[in-house]
């Protein structure tokens, strides 16, 4: 799970601590910074894709229920409650990805269910997100701004017709990182997608997408941005 959606730990308690150690000794787990007193660590997740399509592979196929997973992680202290809203977007966000692969895998045949890291139809992936009642207003939805537009203005389905996106796992940002269409084009290429730093302004959530079923070139890059609201 930590290596697809980023989990969040909560390290004021001894428990946690003793999970990330045991990740961190399996090389599933990165230290950013250990304070003098040794109490306890800042670590994460990197990007490794083939332990994600593991992952993923595991997930779908085994019957992995990441709800209960997760529920219990939170009952018993292990993650941060604070940043369950950003955790359930990823979460589903996954959960979209995972269905729009599912027609192009047979799990009653074990060989060719191999694959949970291609990439989608930008257009799958919003469907499989939303209950089919909303696929064809997704479809037809214009911009915004389509009035101020000079050309008439293109439904999403028309604006998107060809274009991809491709993720197994999510990478956290930093302050100092920056997302832009070459880091998009990278990103595309290992499948991943980004968290925004704690208090990012704008959005939480960067989705890079490949406009044309080209290489992964960055002329061609753009992003599907996603800000998770608290009620």
């Amino acid at each position: 799970l930590a290596t697809r959606v980023l989990l969040d730990f909560d390290i004021r308690r001894e428990s946690t601590c003793d999970v990330m150690h045991n990740l961190l000794s399996n090389h599933t787990l990165i230290a950013f910074s250990i304070p003098q007193h040794r109490e306890y660590m800042r670590a994460g997740t990197p990007s490794e894709p083939i332990l994600a399509h593991a992952a993923a592979k595991v997930m779908n196929e085994f019957g992995l229920d990441m709800v209960r997973s997760l529920t219990e992680g939170f009952k018993h202290g292990l993650l941060d409650k604070g940043q369950r809203g950003e955790l359930v977007a990823r979460l589903l966000l996954i959960f979209a990805h995972d269905k729009a692969q599912a027609p192009q895998h047979s799990l009653s045949d074990p060989a060719a269910a191999t694959n949970w890291s291609q990439k989608v139809p930008v257009l799958t992936f919003l469907e499989a997100s939303f209950a089919t009642d909303h696929h064809e207003s997704i479809r037809g939805c214009f911009p915004a701004n389509a009035e101020q537009l000079e050309e008439p203005a293109k439904t999403l389905g028309e604006a998107f017709r060809g274009a991809y996106v491709r993720f197994s796992h999510f990478v956290q940002l930093g302050r100092a990182n920056m997302v832009d269409t070459h880091v998009g084009a990278a990103a595309l290429a290992r499948g991943m997608a980004f968290q925004g730093y704690h208090g990012q302004p704008g959005w939480d959530v960067a989705i890079p997408v490949l406009m044309k079923d080209v290489r992964f070139d960055h002329s061609h890059v753009t992003f599907i941005l996603i800000r998770v609201n608290r009620r």
